[in-house]
Parts: C-alpha cells; structure tokens; sequence
C-alpha cells in the first residue's frame, strides 16, 4: 500500500483563496479574517490507485492519500481536496454530502460530472 504525504498549511491558503469568490454575508463583511470562519477535517482515504480520485493515469496500487473537507461558517460551502489538490466545491451540501463526509468516504474530483458528486449539493 502507497502512503501519500500532505501539507495542509497550503491547503487551508488554497482554501482561504477559494472562499474569497463566495461573497455572502456575514463572511463578505469580514474578507480579511476569513480564517477565523474556517473549520478544517482531515482523514486518511483509501484509493483503488495512485491517481487518488483524479483520474487519468496512475499506478495501479492501493493508495491512501488525506482528504481534506474545508467548510466556512456562514457560507453554505464545502471545499474538498484529495491529495494536497483542490477536487471540487459543494454549494449547500445536502444530507447525502454530510453521510458520505460523516463515512469519510468522498467521492473523487474524477466522479465530478457524475451523478455521485452532483448528488450532494442543493
């Protein structure tokens, strides 16, 4: 089984970046502390290969990678990131969202056009 490395600290400045383009009260009002609104979570998830949900070519090994779910209070966002990169944005996640986070089971950035991720917001 592969083991992949992770930096959250540019995860949460990615993160921070990204929640800057959902300007929504009472978040828009304090931009410039946006990191005081964060709630990070972080697990261990355990792929079928070395692409970690992204698709495309990787090596056919049992890989774990971190997950990471970004949520900002006050805005109705979850960010996702898989391997140290950005996966995708849930706008209002729905229960089916919070099972799958709860399960620690996300789907990956790969699944993003599918029902399986479409199925989680609104």
């Amino acid at each position: 089984m592969n083991y992949c490395k992770y930096d959250l600290t540019s995860v949460v400045e990615d993160a921070t970046k990204r929640m800057q383009d959902f300007d929504r009260p009472p978040v828009a009002a304090e931009r410039l502390n946006i990191k005081h609104y964060l709630q990070i979570f972080s697990w261990p998830q355990i792929w079928g290969s070395t692409a970690c949900g992204f698709g495309g070519i990787g090596g056919a090994a049992m890989t774990t990678a971190q997950t990471v779910v970004v949520k900002c209070m006050g805005l109705d966002v979850a960010l996702v990131y898989h391997h140290n990169k950005f996966a995708y944005a849930i706008e209002e996640p729905n229960e089916k969202f919070e099972e799958r986070f709860r399960e620690r089971n996300l789907p990956g950035a790969a699944n993003l056009f599918k029902q399986e991720v479409e199925g989680l917001s609104g």
